[in-house]
């Protein structure tokens, strides 16, 4: 699974693909799905960040879009 992550100056926006085009593309089409509700130009998401994308195992815990089980633990053991 992969996610992809952009935030605007009033929301965080979240998609989720199968792979890493696929999340792209589904986080674009929430920007237009968003563009529409809210009434903004059309182009108001030319801007927006598009390099926070991903990979993601279920069941694994992350900090900062990394596996936190892949660090030392604090022993660093």
């Amino acid at each position: 699974m992969w996610v992809a992550k952009s935030e605007s100056r009033n929301f965080q926006f979240e998609a989720y693909g199968t792979t890493k085009a696929k999340a792209l593309d589904a986080l674009k089409q929430g920007f237009i799905r968003h563009a529409i509700v809210y009434d903004c130009d059309p182009d108001w998401a030319d801007d927006m960040d598009l390099n926070n994308v991903y990979k993601i195992e279920a069941n694994r815990a992350y900090r900062d879009c990394e596996r936190l089980d892949t660090h030392l633990n604090p022993k660093g053991e």
